[in-house]
């Protein structure tokens, strides 16, 4: 999952977004989502392959580090951090 230098979980409040978790219909849909919320600075989405999750997405408030690589829970999922200059 992302997070920030100090290592946050996602119920330490790094998770954004009044809905944090949801499900898009791609990539870019989640992006977008980020981008409307105030603060979000990454998201993690699952590919359609993804047996966990497919289009899930959740949307951070940093994505400098990554947390729980590897696990069962994030497989089939790809982080991206915003590349916006707000």
């Amino acid at each position: 999952m992302c997070t920030d230098d100090a290592k946050k979980r996602w119920n330490q409040g790094i998770e954004v977004g009044t809905w944090p978790r949801s499900h898009q219909t791609n990539v870019q849909a989640c992006a977008n989502r980020c981008n409307g919320i105030s603060g979000c600075n990454g998201f993690v989405y699952w590919n359609a392959t993804a047996q966990s999750a497919p289009g899930h997405c959740r949307t951070y408030g940093a994505c400098t580090q990554l947390l729980c690589e590897g696990c069962h829970e994030y497989r089939g999922s790809t982080a991206y951090r915003s590349t916006s200059s707000d």
